[in-house]
């Protein structure tokens, strides 16, 4: 067996490098830069594997990484029909693969790069854009350059319209991949946003997420590394970034932000329950995951938040009633809170549970909202936290035990006072919070009352996965903004950031690259805008419609292409996508068409899939939008009043 049959034999062998009964090239590669320990433990169960990529060193085997690699990407390994036709038609370099040219890797691979990246369909495979900054700048640099906005509209109350003006106090939804529409609004929202809220692939591997949730870590990272950098300059100095995630990226994710917002600016992982314990999970054996966490970072020392507070039960330490509060102090005739209940609803104290049975809290706790000036407790008062003239009244009423006594103070309330001990009044611990008045605690980092029992239903759109509770987007921009500060979700999938926001007086940003039909981010906005979604927060932040928003696109060029050769389903229109590829847009500089066409009985050969593949790398993955610099060339088909309106946009009209 030569080295090429046995390698290929035994790294079948790790299911983690298989698809499809091929080896996956990329995933060996990625492993192997890890010093994966697995991988390591294959290729030394070989001798002949062993004697060629490992060297011995005072009788210690050293892994030779850089001869294993080399070997894993020349053209002889794995010379497949698809490996074979790339090698045809020029997508190679120097025996090795662009993709796979790293020179520099610091803490994972691929981290000197950007991904592209780019939200799929369910049903799609997409296999991620890697850009290497060591090796093409200028590439990078196109990549990244502000992109030309088109099919504007303006949308209120009353329908669609043209725009003609965009203000800078625009809410603004924008269609395309947000890596990119981040970077378009770079310059102009620069140290703007007060809140930066993400809920991004989780990256747990299931393939049910609408997104593309299928990352490994390493390119996970990356994919967020890109994002965050660009997210970090749009923060005002006083902002805060809130990040949603689970426990698979969780450590991953918080190591990320210490570098790039800094371990100082962390200012708390909030625990957050997803669900209920019930259904299918309980069956399950361990621990019911039922949670899920919220980074929160801040860009600056300058941050700080609003104190906000949730509802509590009744506190039953408040267990006095003032029978005659409206006379002299010193006349307070007291009873128990249940005493002066039951004497009001005419029910023997004993009787009241067995007769009101399950309203019994709840007729019991509208008592005492009604009634909460009246319903006190004793406290004892802290001889090193009072006054002296507190200190002297709290003496004499231990003398007169059976006196209420009054110590007046000028910028707090007085104190009630009666046998050493002070009157609390229940009125002080009561509030209205979502629009009824309840006994309230503050908030804590452990969020188990944001879970809505129709979160199916909000805002009328509907996302098997992955959608956000309004309730729990209220209390994140309760907690970090006020009213007018903008809010920006580069991840808005079915658009709760956005109804949230437009409902609670925010101006907000929202970047989606797929229409989810009936379920989009557009229909729940419009739904808002007509107050016709009465669901979610609407009630409590007495919402009543109104308002609007800027509807934009990125300008497709490439991208076209790249959604045609991904919906085609036949061989026939692969070929036809080809040709008109040829004369309709810019291919890779490595592609020469006429090796293409001379080698195209090579690739009728191929499997759909193979041929998807090959002509999606055959494109400038660059140039998949048109760049606002190159606006006014005639080939791209800009519109008059597109091009006033980006020129509106960029500040240069």
């Amino acid at each position: 067996m030569t080295l090429l049959e046995e390698l290929n034999t035994v790294l079948k062998t790790d299911e983690r490098l298989v698809s499809d009964n091929k080896l996956l090239k990329n995933i060996i590669v990625e492993l192997a830069l890890k010093l994966d320990k697995e991988l390591i433990k294959l290729l030394l169960s070989k001798e002949k594997i062993r004697e060629h990529f490992f060297i011995d060193v005072n009788e210690v085997l050293v892994f030779d990484r850089e001869k294993f690699m080399k070997f894993i990407d020349n053209k002889g390994f794995l010379p497949d029909s698809y490996t074979t036709f790339k090698n045809k038609i020029g997508l190679t370099t120097s025996g090795r693969f662009i993709s796979k040219n790293n020179k520099v890797v610091l803490s994972w691979p691929y981290k000197d790069c950007v991904l592209e990246g780019g939200q799929e369909k369910e049903d799609e495979k997409r296999k991620e854009i890697f850009y290497n900054k060591t090796l093409a700048p200028d590439e990078i640099d196109r990549l990244l350059a502000p992109k030309v906005f088109t099919s504007f509209k303006r949308i209120n109350a009353q329908g669609e319209h043209n725009v003609t003006e965009i203000k800078s106090t625009d809410n603004l939804i924008i269609r395309g991949n947000n890596l990119l529409a981040l970077h378009s609004i770079k310059k102009k929202y620069s140290g703007q946003i007060k809140l930066v809220y993400i809920d991004p692939p989780y990256n747990i591997g299931t393939g049910t997420f609408l997104y593309n949730d299928k990352f490994n870590h390493s390119t996970w990272l990356t994919f967020m590394k890109n994002r965050l950098e660009v997210a970090w300059i749009l923060l005002r100095n006083d902002g805060s970034i809130f990040i949603s995630i689970d426990h698979n990226e969780l450590g991953h994710l918080k190591v990320l932000m210490d570098e790039i917002f800094g371990v100082e600016n962390l200012k708390n992982i909030v625990t957050v329950q997803r669900s209920a314990i019930s259904g299918p999970k309980v069956i399950n054996p361990g621990l019911v995951n039922v949670s899920e966490f919220i980074l929160i970072y801040s860009k600056s020392k300058d941050w700080d938040y609003n104190r906000i507070f949730r509802e509590r039960k009744y506190d039953t330490r408040y267990n006095k009633f003032i029978l005659n509060i409206e006379e002299d102090y010193e006349k307070w005739v007291f009873c128990s809170v249940l005493d002066a209940f039951s004497k009001q609803i005419n029910i023997p104290k004993s009787q009241l549970k067995k007769k009101l049975g399950i309203e019994y809290n709840d007729k019991v706790l509208n008592f005492v909202i009604d009634h909460v000036d009246r319903i006190i407790r004793f406290a004892l008062l802290d001889e090193n936290s009072i006054s002296k003239g507190a200190s002297k009244i709290k003496n004499k009423s231990l003398r007169n035990p059976d006196k209420m006594f009054l110590y007046k103070r000028e910028k707090y309330e007085d104190y009630f006072i009666k046998n050493g001990q002070v009157v609390l009044f229940y009125k002080n611990r009561v509030m209205e919070i979502d629009d009824k008045i309840t006994p309230f605690e503050s908030v804590s980092n452990i969020w188990f009352d944001v879970l809505p029992n129709d979160l199916a239903k909000e805002g009328g759109v509907t996302f098997r996965k992955g959608k956000k509770p309004e309730k729990l987007i209220k209390r994140i921009l309760d907690l970090s903004t006020n009213e007018k500060d903008i809010v920006l979700d580069f991840f808005i999938g079915s658009g709760t950031t956005c109804a949230v926001a437009h409902k609670m007086n925010r101006q907000y940003l929202g970047f989606e690259q797929i229409d989810y039909g009936k379920n989009d981010v557009t229909v729940r906005l419009n739904n808002v805008i007509k107050n016709k979604d009465s669901s979610g927060i609407t009630k409590t932040s007495k919402w009543r419609g109104g308002g609007q928003y800027v509807y934009c696109e990125l300008k497709k060029l490439n991208e076209v292409f790249i959604e045609k050769i991904r919906d085609a389903m036949t061989d026939e229109t692969l070929l036809k996508i080809w040709e008109g590829a040829k004369e309709n847009s810019f291919l890779s500089y490595r592609v020469v068409e006429e090796l293409f066409d001379d080698n195209i009985d090579d690739f009728k050969k191929l499997s759909l899939k193979e041929k998807k593949r090959i002509l999606l790398e055959c494109f400038e993955l660059n140039k998949l939008y048109v760049n606002y610099s190159e606006i006014e060339d005639d080939q791209y088909g800009v519109s008059e009043s597109d091009v006033r309106l980006n020129k509106i946009f960029y500040g240069d009209l």
